[in-house]
């Protein structure tokens, strides 16, 4: 839909098919004109009918180099990526807010996944095999801290949808090396957590709390406390490399949540009985 908005092309969008499978389906039937697939299904299913001549390919999303370039998938070498083919059909290249998203997705790793080749940093199988398998570690450790009876109630779905997040962060750090963050992804970030903070210091200053003899005031300095923390590592973090920029942001996170863990009491919280 970015790709269609950025060529200034009118298509009609057809919602509430369950998975690509139904789209191909579709194409193949006539029901649908314009399509796209993933690398798999794209490989395994969309190529016979391309070679058959009942489907033409257009482009693919392409991947971001390590200077953050838009280049062709590994996956697809002799298919232009998407700038590419913006520029040879409209003679313009693509720009405006609907691209920079576009962009962003792609930072995310929405186009490529896999290693060697078919990795933007070219990355070995065993360091991405090493990475999958500490991440998806983490995310289980959070998501197991975050509903055990003990943790604040009403929180979990907060902390979970924050380390997601948080994996898809990874590709800035690595596409910018050593170098500063842009100031749009630090405010981007830094602005989020603080975000997040405040409010969560309100809901915590105005619900109960059965199992912590803490008064709200003290919960309440730790999270505040983090988030002026977050909010100068944000502003005058510039000459920071990334990896640096984001331990540090972790770390403020990470404070007012331990110290809630130590200080609660072993009973059960009736939270989540």
């Amino acid at each position: 839909m970015l790709a269609f908005e950025v060529m200034g092309l009118k298509v009609r969008h057809v919602f509430g098919m369950r998975g690509r499978g139904e789209g191909r389906l579709a194409l193949e039937r006539g029901e649908a004109t314009i399509d796209y697939q993933t690398s798999s299904a794209f490989l395994t299913q969309v190529r016979p009918m391309i070679q058959a001549g009942n489907a033409v390919p257009l482009f693919s999303w392409g991947v971001l180099d390590a200077e953050g370039n838009v280049k062709r998938d590994p996956t697809f070498p002799d298919l232009p990526h998407f700038a590419e083919f913006m520029q040879a059909a409209t003679g313009a290249a693509p720009s405006g807010p609907a691209w920079e998203a576009m962009k962003v997705m792609l930072i995310a790793g929405f186009a490529a996944n896999g290693f060697g080749e078919h990795s933007p940093g070219g990355y070995s199988l065993v360091a991405a095999l090493v990475c999958e398998v500490v991440m998806t570690a983490f995310f289980l450790l959070v998501i197991l801290g975050a509903t055990d009876k003990r943790a604040p109630a009403g929180f979990a779905p907060l902390a979970i949808g924050l380390t997601a997040f948080g994996v898809g962060i990874k590709k800035v750090i690595f596409l910018h090396g050593g170098e500063g963050l842009p100031e749009k992804y630090r405010l981007l970030l830094g602005g989020a957590l603080v975000i997040y903070l405040v409010f969560g210091t309100f809901i915590d200053m105005v619900t109960i709390r059965s199992h912590d003899d803490r008064p709200p005031r003290a919960r309440a300095a730790w999270r505040l406390g983090a988030a002026a923390v977050i909010a100068g590592v944000t502003l005058f973090g510039a000459p920071l490399p990334p990896l640096l920029f984001m331990i540090l942001l972790a770390a403020a996170c990470v404070a007012p949540i331990l110290v809630d863990l130590i200080r609660v009491r072993p009973e059960s919280n009736p939270a989540y009985e």
